[in-house]
């Protein structure tokens, strides 16, 4: 009933900011399901270069260094600026999102990291 009732200018049915963008909402939709489906077929891993633990946890959906004491000033901006990991007090390892950009930021991280 209320959809063929009249709006204020005369027109019926679905307003068109209600019906704006839903094909790209569905196709997002569609790609977070096929990547989470991808994510749940993962399992975490875990090694080591350089004494720094890489730990690609699964369940929290992410990648994080792990150091053996807190790094120098220079190291823990470089991590934050030019790599995007944060802290996270709870795991006690700096950390990102678990995707491709956050694994080779992580590689990159290792291959230009000089532990002293």
């Amino acid at each position: 009933e209320k959809l063929n009732t009249p709006d204020w200018i005369g027109r019926k049915g679905f307003p068109d900011y209600k019906l704006t963008n839903n094909n790209s909402v569905i196709n997002n939709t569609r790609k977070r399901i096929a990547s989470l489906e991808i994510l749940t077929q993962k399992t975490t891993t875990e090694r080591t270069e350089k004494g720094v633990r890489i730990v690609e946890n699964v369940q929290a959906n992410r990648i994080q260094l792990v150091f053996p004491a807190k790094p120098n000033k220079e190291v823990r901006t470089k991590l934050r600026r030019q790599y995007g990991f944060n802290f996270c007090y709870e795991e006690m390892a700096w950390q990102r999102q678990l995707n491709n950009a956050g694994i080779y930021a992580a590689d990159a991280f290792i291959e230009s990291y000089n532990p002293e």
